[in-house]
């Protein structure tokens, strides 16, 4: 089974809807709040989940939010949003940045959603000279925050918000660093379909 056919017969029975990332990130469920919707179609893949437990009364599991695939690349896609964290949270620390980061468990996520695409193909080896990436997307710039960060002490930062984008971009990417079971990338939401296009 190739990816594509994958990501068809997840469609044909059901399982989910095509939308795009943009939808599956709550503040954006409605419209984008930047303006730029995705134009990249993925799969909601928590839906997938729950139809798999419901139907097949297998135990709840943990997923990634999308799925999507380029030719035989498969893309498994996790929506991490920031700045409503720190709009809700009027006194931030990297104690609560750290916090947050660690309720986060992304290599569960990657790896029983690989559980979820291999049950899917009847094939415990589906992934197997399959290039897959694991993408984690963000309403933040980790690219900006790193550059921001190369002039900046992680001690002198003042309680600015553009400041903690960076405290949370080098602690997601400390994080990231954890996961050496497939390549995983760390991009801003709005570079997603110019990543997507250039796979």
């Amino acid at each position: 089974m190739t990816s594509k056919e994958l990501y068809d017969l997840i469609l044909s029975q059901k399982l989910s809807t095509e939308t795009c990332i943009c939808r599956l990130h709550h503040p954006c469920s409605a419209s984008a709040l930047c303006g730029l919707d995705s134009k990249t179609p993925v799969i909601d893949f928590d839906q997938v989940e729950k139809a798999l437990h419901s139907q097949q009364k297998l135990p709840s599991s943990a997923s990634v939010d999308a799925l999507t695939y380029k030719q035989n690349n498969l893309l498994f896609v996790e929506i991490k949003g920031w700045k409503e964290f720190f709009d809700h949270n009027l006194k931030i620390t990297n104690d609560k940045i750290q916090k947050q980061v660690n309720k986060f468990d992304l290599k569960k996520k990657l790896l029983d959603s690989i559980s979820i695409c291999c049950n899917l193909a009847n094939d415990p080896d589906f992934l197997i000279n399959k290039p897959s990436v694991y993408v984690i997307v963000t309403d933040i710039n980790p690219a900006q925050n790193a550059l921001e960060s190369l002039t900046m002490s992680l001690n002198v930062l003042a309680n600015t918000t553009s400041q903690w984008d960076v405290v949370s971009t080098q602690l997601m990417k400390k994080k990231i660093q954890g996961i050496s079971e497939m390549t995983t990338y760390y991009l801003h939401c709005e570079d997603f379909d110019n990543y997507y296009r250039n796979l």
